[in-house]
């Protein structure tokens, strides 16, 4: 089942409830959370926002960083999205 709420998606799984929401803690960086919910878990799971290049060249670039092991607070992999140029 499907609910949407403000700027949150929540979708419930056997494994438990996925949500994703946007993240504004910084407006640097707008972005979008997915999480696992079940009972008191709270687990990351993926954080996909625009960010500063890894160049520091003063451009953005859209990544993503993906916690692909639950036990573990960093995450495991870092993707940075190609193909996709500012303000389109």
């Amino acid at each position: 089942m499907l609910e949407k709420q403000d700027n949150t998606i929540r979708i419930s799984t056997c494994f438990g409830e996925l949500v994703a929401e946007t993240v504004y803690s910084d407006p640097e960086y707008p972005g979008i959370q997915i999480r696992l919910r079940r009972g008191e878990e709270d687990i990351l799971i993926a954080w996909v926002e625009e960010g500063d290049r890894e160049e520091l060249d003063g451009k953005k670039e859209l990544h993503a960083f993906v916690y692909a092991n639950a036990k573990q607070d960093d995450y495991s992999h870092r993707i940075v999205f190609h193909g996709y140029r500012e303000g389109v």
